[in-house]
């Protein structure tokens, strides 16, 4: 296995907002912070690549039974994230749509040639909670 540091580099802090003081990351953290811009940005949003983003929060207004509605999520979160060439699979762990409360939970092992980290994504109509683990 690769160290990431060398494999994935260094960029500016910006899970899902930049880094107000300009610190900068590495590793996997790279990585993890890509995949948070590409599932909360809409599609289209970067020039460069019009299939660019996926806006997770549409999925709450997916019709279907929640059983439908989760896996048309982890399928767009798939898709999304294998998009990005340092992605080399994504592994659901959890997928889980609650309609009454609006509430989808998805987590996933993301895997890349230099390690694996974790991803879960909680969404309400109000908010999206991210967290990201073995980093």
């Amino acid at each position: 296995m690769s160290t990431p540091d060398l494999v994935f580099g260094t960029d500016l802090r910006c899970g899902l907002d930049l880094d107000p003081l300009m610190r900068s990351t590495s590793g996997l953290a790279v990585v993890s912070e890509a995949a948070t811009r590409r599932l909360t940005s809409p599609t289209g949003s970067l020039l460069a690549d019009p299939l660019y983003g996926y806006d997770v929060r549409l999925l709450l207004n997916e019709s279907g039974s929640s059983a439908q509605v989760a896996q048309i999520g982890k399928a767009r979160v798939r898709a999304q994230l294998m998009r990005d060439e340092r992605v080399a699979a994504v592994d659901f762990t959890e997928a889980t749509f609650i309609p009454s409360r609006k509430l989808l939970t998805i987590a996933a092992t993301v895997s890349t040639i230099a390690g694996d980290f974790s991803l879960v994504l909680t969404l309400t109509p109000d908010a999206i909670d991210v967290v990201v683990g073995g980093l």
